[in-house]
């Protein structure tokens, strides 16, 4: 039961920090399925 509760508190927490970061960006997560040019174009940002 306690996993549980742990897992769904890790779920909501992944997706408050995932919904931050699509205000934060100029495009939504859901426009990018990809990781890797998501986390390319951090990456890029970054050292901009």
């Amino acid at each position: 039961m306690l996993s549980l509760t742990i897992f769904g508190a890790t779920l909501a927490y992944t997706a408050l920090n995932i919904y931050l970061l699509a205000k934060i960006m100029p495009l939504p997560i859901t426009l990018m399925p990809q990781t890797a040019d998501y986390r390319s174009m951090t990456r890029a940002r970054s050292t901009a």
